[in-house]
């Protein structure tokens, strides 16, 4: 007598077979290595297409609109810059969904498999998301990003995490390239494999149940991802930890979401600073910032809160390292506030109270500290 889970394959078999007899007949073990790899069932039969790459290409960019909207997207184009995270958005993005031998579209529930792929391994790891999304429902991630960039990144860490593991697949390849493309391939890279850590974690001391519960309840911040005692302990942010007013010396706020420990790490990362991870260890909360100057012009801040005092000074050398990194040819300058760097072209500030950590990179050193100081108070 057949399992479930055979009848249930049969299923997938017969759902699948129109579109190619040829991985009709392979996809059933396809399937089967996402269940055994990820630990999870099918409920119910993976629909799957073979199609060409047009259209797995087509899948990827609807699920990136869905997971990453136009204004999510709009705000990280004015903040990166000023970050000195310098290249296109659009382009980097646009790379990302092109070439893909599997995508699995949680709106359509249906898997897109790239018609004559070798890539099994991608196959595996998008039919494990149709596996999770039947269990645990993925739509849920749809727009979080708009309302909370840490919580999406954490969300999406576990969910990709799961996948990746599943097809025993290897992390992402080392970033290379300007600036903005290796801050995107790291937070990738780092986000797999924390998600994955985690999730080995809680096999390890919970087994199924603790696994299952990090993705019917996905961590709320990339510290809980990173820490499996802060993730047990479920801490998170209160809104006053990282504050940042909607107007100070002179400027307005246009755009702000959070900033996570994940963002810290990828950050300093990018530019080279040494021990990033150790460096951001101490997150306890973030934003970032993007402010409208009075010329129209626009300046970034970033607003980080950390345990300890020796956390918050751990940030502050980092964050030197990264300032001249960032913005090449700076030089410390005497400002109104704690530290300054003059670039060609722009300025970076830094200026704390207690714990509460204030970076501001403007077009010029003044404008940076009035930003920083203003902040801060």
């Amino acid at each position: 007598m057949w399992t479930r889970v055979q009848l249930l394959l049969a299923a997938a078999l017969v759902a699948g077979a129109c579109a190619s007899p040829a991985l009709a007949l392979n996809f059933p073990g396809i399937l089967r290595a996402a269940s055994h790899g990820s630990g999870l069932a099918p409920v119910r039969a993976v629909r799957f297409a073979v199609v060409p790459g047009a259209t797995v290409d087509a899948a990827a960019r609807r699920q990136l609109a869905s997971d990453y909207p136009s204004a999510a997207r709009g705000s990280d184009a004015l903040l990166y810059p000023s970050l000195g995270l310098t290249g296109s958005l659009d382009e980097e993005l646009s790379a990302s969904t092109t070439g893909r031998a599997a995508v699995y579209d949680v709106t359509a529930k249906r898997l897109d498999v790239l018609r004559g792929t070798g890539n099994r391994g991608a196959v595996v790891a998008e039919a494990t998301r149709a596996l999770e999304d039947q269990h645990f429902r993925l739509q849920r991630l749809a727009g979080l990003r708009t309302r909370d960039r840490d919580a999406a990144l954490a969300a999406a860490a576990v969910v990709d995490g799961m996948a990746s593991g599943a097809a025993a697949a290897p992390l992402p390849v080392a970033p290379s390239g300007p600036p903005l493309r290796r801050f995107l391939a790291l937070e990738q890279r780092l986000g797999v494999s924390l998600g994955r850590k985690l999730l080995s974690q809680l096999r390890y001391y919970g087994g199924s149940s603790a696994v299952s519960g990090a993705l019917t309840t996905f961590p709320q911040t990339t510290a809980q991802a990173l820490h499996l005692d802060v993730f047990l302990a479920r801490t998170r942010p209160s809104p006053a930890d990282a504050r940042l007013p909607t107007a100070a010396a002179g400027a307005t706020l246009v755009a702000s979401e959070t900033f996570g420990e994940l963002d810290v790490r990828a950050l300093l990362a990018t530019f080279g600073v040494r021990d990033p991870a150790g460096s951001a260890d101490g997150w306890l909360a973030g934003r970032a910032g993007v402010y409208r100057l009075g010329n129209g012009g626009t300046a970034a801040v970033l607003g980080l809160d950390w345990e300890t005092g020796a956390d918050t000074n751990a940030w502050l050398g980092a964050a030197g390292d990264y300032a001249r990194a960032a913005f090449p040819g700076g030089a410390p300058v005497a400002c109104g506030t704690g530290s300054c760097w003059n670039a060609k072209g722009h300025g970076v500030a830094l200026a704390h109270r207690g714990s509460y950590t204030v970076l501001a990179s403007a077009p010029d050193v003044a404008t940076a500290s009035a930003l920083a100081g203003a902040v801060v108070s």
